[in-house]
Formats: structure tokens, C-alpha cells, sequence
């Protein structure tokens, strides 16, 4: 997975209607008391392309959002998908070491994926996927030795490992994984 290519501009923006679509939530958060941070992403421009500029991030991207509440510290990383499963791909190498160190330091600790899946056609479904169950299944996939259809997340393997995400509130599902 090292040779991977990072992510374009417009590949790493496509879950970006998502992530806005959850501000609303995070404002709710912070007016409940709870600290809550975004991680940008820091961009430079190569060259300008008629009335657009192209543009590469810097560095690889921390997971998106930071939230205190609880007793808790939740990292958290938003992705989207349109279909009925998600590419464990899609969760990049720097992103799953990120979530890994995060977690080992503190019980405390919590990471995850906020997983929106939209099949054809349907509404979208949107669900926590702790780090703590996720983690396995990844480094399985990342290490080559996933069985035909375990490269990706499913309705199936979603409804029975996380925990599905109501009115955009991901604290109260991240908050129920013991």
C-alpha cells in the first residue's frame, strides 16, 4: 500500500457535501459544552488552470474532526460512499496508524469511521464504525490476507459490527461501543 498515489484534490474532496452536512451536529456539540476541533487539510497550489487552480495536499491528511465530551477524546474520520459497500481501501494507510496510535495511548481514546453508504436509488444510512472492531478487518485487508469479498464493509457486516448513526448524532454512537 506504500505505492499508493495520495489522493487528487477533487478525489480527496468528494465526501466533502458529507462532512459539511455534519457541521450543523458539531455546532450542536459545541453548544452542549463539548470541545470540538476540525483538522484542515493544508493544500498548495502547482499551477492555475483557467479560471481553476490544481492543487495537491501538503502532507497526508490527520482524520477530520476531534471531539472532547463524556470523558471521552473521539478522532474521527468522515467518508462517504454511493453503492451498497465501502473499500477498505478508502482508509488509508497514515489515517489506520493515526487511529492506531490515537487509541493505544489512553482508554480513553476512541477512533472511528462516520460511514455514509448510499445505495442507488435509496436514502443514505450512516453509521460509527469503531476503530476498535474496524481495526482487525483492516490490517487483514492491508496485509493481503482478506478472503474474496472481505475488501470492503457491506449493509450485512455494518448492521451486525457498528453501530448505526441517527440525526447525524456520531458522539452517541461512538459513544456506545464498550
Amino acid at each position: 500500500m506504500s505505492g499508493t498515489s495520495r489522493p487528487t484534490a477533487s478525489q480527496a474532496n468528494r465526501g466533502k457535501p458529507f462532512e459539511q452536512s455534519l457541521e450543523a451536529m458539531h455546532e450542536f456539540y459545541k453548544g452542549r459544552g463539548h470541545c470540538f476541533a476540525r483538522f484542515p487539510t493544508p493544500y498548495k497550489v502547482i499551477r492555475k488552470q483557467g479560471p481553476s487552480l490544481v492543487v495537491v495536499p501538503e502532507k497526508p491528511a490527520e482524520p477530520d474532526f476531534m471531539l472532547i465530551a463524556c470523558g471521552l477524546s473521539i478522532v474521527a474520520d468522515a467518508k462517504s460512499t454511493v453503492g451498497d459497500s465501502w473499500p477498505l481501501s478508502k482508509l488509508e494507510e497514515h489515517q489506520a496508524a493515526f487511529f492506531s496510535r490515537w487509541t493505544e495511548q489512553s482508554e480513553a481514546h476512541r477512533a472511528g469511521v462516520i460511514l455514509c453508504i448510499q445505495p442507488e436509488g435509496m436514502g443514505q444510512t450512516i453509521w460509527w464504525v469503531d476503530w476498535s472492531i474496524l481495526r482487525s478487518v483492516w490490517e487483514t485487508w492491508f496485509q493481503g490476507n482478506a478472503k474474496r469479498g472481505e475488501a470492503s464493509l457491506n449493509t450485512f457486516w455494518l448492521t451486525n459490527h457498528a453501530v448505526q448513526v441517527k440525526n447525524l448524532d456520531w458522539l452517541t454512537a461512538a459513544r456506545s461501543i464498550q
